[in-house]
């Protein structure tokens, strides 16, 4: 646990661009090694057609846990006769090779969505562009995710690669969580299928019956490269929900520990109990969003370092128990707001059929 938590503490003090280099040259060693020793890749029915999910979570995430969860749901309800193989973010690289000799071409690839087509998270993206350069055989989806690639050299440069090499892939789907992210794709990619298609927490069945008698104000916020809320503006806006309610608890949507497939149901329990015991909650995490408006938490949405909070807030902003808060000084106002909200009486009813049905034909391949 310790370690865990020192490494992602390094890993959030290394300058972005020696982040990136370091990855790199990991990366690339990896595919020379694993291309020559590759791992085997074991199911058991070889006469069913076979539906791949890689990128699965392996890492202290819930939020992250929750898509692979409902990503897994989805594609178990609507493809029962097939074989559903489960591959590790960490295992992708290490049984790429495996699968292409594997895979046939009427079998399905879906990757697990995210925030990570960018440069901040440069290990996915850079796994994500060796598979799709070696494997075109086959459908591939890549499941929500939003796109963000900031203004500097490096990132233009890598953000032109990304389109390069998503666009040689006939065979990719790409889904866009968030209007901004589905802008830049329409605009830059060529020769593939995008689709708008929000998070997919979204659609995970039976969030809203962890929804219990409210205890307390729940406040998570992060701690790490991608919050806009500084320490003291943290204890600021403690401060305020404390002036109004004497309950208050901390919580955060990551983990000092790493969280493997075969654990995350019970991890993910313990999460979505204690956002169903919340009087309100006060976040910039997207799925702490994203599970406030599943259950029918009223909620008070903070921005984090680009587009993607925002962008998940717009998707759902008719639900009138979710309050945008843009500037944590108006958190105060903020915090009178959603006390006022008729917590029993907030239901998500958003119109999310058309997406839904959207990603059952996709994954039908028919």
């Amino acid at each position: 646990m310790l370690q865990s938590k020192l490494v992602r503490k390094i890993k959030n003090i290394i300058p972005l661009n020696l982040k990136v280099a370091i990855i790199k040259v990991y990366v690339r060693s990896q595919y020379y090694i694993y291309k020559v020793f590759p791992k085997p890749l074991a199911y058991t029915d070889k006469s069913k057609r076979v539906a791949y999910i890689l990128f699965v979570t392996d890492y202290a995430n819930l939020g992250d846990h929750a898509m692979s969860q409902t990503q897994a749901e989805l594609i178990k309800e609507t493809l029962p006769e097939w074989n559903v193989v489960e591959i590790r973010v960490n295992d992708v690289i290490k049984v790429l090779w495996t699968m292409k000799r594997q895979v046939r071409s009427n079998d399905l690839i879906t990757l697990k969505g995210g925030g990570n087509i960018g440069i901040e998270y440069f290990r996915e993206e850079m796994y994500r562009r060796i598979l799709l350069k070696e494997i075109k055989k086959c459908k591939i989806i890549c499941f929500p995710q939003t796109i963000y690639f900031d203004n500097s050299r490096r990132a233009l440069k890598e953000f032109r690669r990304t389109v390069d090499i998503y666009s040689s892939n006939s065979k990719l789907v790409v889904y866009l969580r968030d209007h901004y992210s589905y802008d830049i794709a329409l605009k830059s990619f060529q020769g593939i299928d995008i689709r708008f298609i929000p998070d997919v927490v979204f659609f995970k069945k039976g969030l809203e019956l962890y929804k219990a008698k409210a205890e307390y104000v729940l406040v998570c916020l992060r701690a790490d490269v991608e919050r806009r809320i500084a320490d003291s503006q943290r204890g600021h806006i403690i401060k305020m929900a404390e002036e109004y309610d004497t309950t208050v608890k901390e919580v955060d949507t990551i983990r000092y520990y790493d969280i493997y497939p075969e654990q995350r149901e019970a991890e993910l329990d313990k999460i979505f109990e204690v956002f169903g015991k919340a009087k309100y909650v006060i976040t910039d995490r997207l799925h702490g969003l994203v599970f406030c408006a599943k259950m029918g938490i009223p909620c008070i949405v903070l921005d984090n370092y680009n587009y993607k909070v925002r962008g998940t807030y717009e998707v759902v902003s008719d639900l009138d128990y979710l309050v945008y808060c843009d500037d944590y000084k108006n958190i105060e106002k903020a915090i009178r707001i959603v006390r006022n909200i008729d917590r029993d009486s907030a239901k998500f009813n958003c119109a999310f059929d058309v997406f839904l049905n959207q990603v059952y034909k996709d994954l039908e391949c028919e």
